[in-house]
């Protein structure tokens, strides 16, 4: 089958069909073969959730076991960020201040995913296989329309989170671990915090596996998981890391007591792209929401993109 599609400016299409009959081997079209067993690399992860972070990497490894149950764990740390400057100790003590190493932030996340409804769907597609320019404004588009079997899963999912890393500024009470109760009031800083935080809530995905090879065209592909994802999160606890100082002329510890109150719940909204069928594919993600966070009791807005080198094989899986 051939398209004809003119290009009015940028954006006007018309199409028009013709039949045309191509050879074609199918290499693989079971979406529930779809590789089950994935690495995620990602080189750059944006802005962070939790702190100002400039960029960072991660690294995930996931697996679905028959389209019932997936199981996946996470760690992400940065490159830079933007409160580590403000981490230190320059209580008013001497004339010198004693300074906190800045840390790189860490996030560790283990979740779980049951699926509770799976269905399949074939539906009628167009196989891309080759385009040449016939006029100034036109492109004649050869495709092979066949159908596609489409698997959506659907399934309910929970975590455990646990975020190590720099806060956004605030005050502070700081009291010197040598003598507590001299304590120094309303303190402007940034502190290392241990969040930890459960997660739960819907997600929804769509898979295709389509492999064809088309004789003196090569492989065509329709191959990919289409993840979205709507959760809950709330903030158990938060664990201040004590900052250095001086007290008496000695350099000592000072432990560290939010006068704000931490906002114990927030919301996430995501979706990832995912391409399947090789050994090393490049996909990406994107996720919204508001995050718990000592200083913002409504939560803190955040935006996250990452890309990723995901690499996979499936396990368990037969076409018996």
């Amino acid at each position: 089958m051939k398209k004809y599609i003119t290009l009015a400016g940028l954006l006007a299409l018309s199409l028009a069909t013709t039949v045309a009959q191509t050879k074609r081997e199918i290499k693989e079209e079971d979406p529930k073969l779809t590789a089950n067993l994935r690495l995620e690399l990602s080189p750059l992860i944006s802005v962070g959730a939790f702190n100002n972070q400039l960029a960072g990497w991660g690294a995930k490894a996931s697996y679905n076991y028959s389209n019932k149950f997936a199981l996946s764990v996470e760690f992400d740390s940065d490159y830079g960020d933007l409160e580590n400057s403000s981490i230190n100790g320059d209580i008013n003590e001497g004339t010198t201040p004693f300074l906190a190493k800045p840390v790189n932030s860490t996030n560790f996340d283990l979740q779980g995913t049951y699926y509770f409804a799976v269905k399949e769907r074939d539906r009628d597609e167009y196989v891309g296989l080759k385009a040449r320019r016939v006029g100034y404004n036109t492109v004649e588009l050869t495709v092979d329309k066949m159908p596609v079997t489409r698997l959506a899963l659907y399934g309910i999912r929970a975590g455990y989170q646990v975020f190590k890393g720099s806060t956004v500024e605030t005050e502070y009470n700081l009291a010197p671990v040598t003598n507590p109760s001299a304590i120094t009031s309303d303190m402007q800083r940034c502190a290392v915090v241990t969040t930890n935080m459960f997660h739960a809530g819907i997600t929804a995905s769509r898979i295709k596996n389509l492999k064809v090879l088309y004789p003196g065209l090569g492989t065509r592909r329709k191959q990919y998981i289409r993840e979205y994802y709507l959760e809950g999160l709330y903030a158990a606890s938060q664990t201040f890391a004590n900052l250095p100082g001086v007290y008496n002329g000695k350099a000592t510890d000072y432990t560290v007591t939010p006068l704000s109150s931490l906002g114990k719940t927030g919301w996430r909204l995501g979706f990832n792209a995912i391409p399947t069928g090789r050994i090393v594919n490049v996909g990406y993600g994107i996720e919204i929401g508001s995050y718990p966070t000592t200083g913002a009791p409504n939560g803190r807005f955040g935006l996250n993109f990452h890309v990723m080198l995901a690499l996979e094989t499936k396990a368990g899986l037969s076409k018996e």
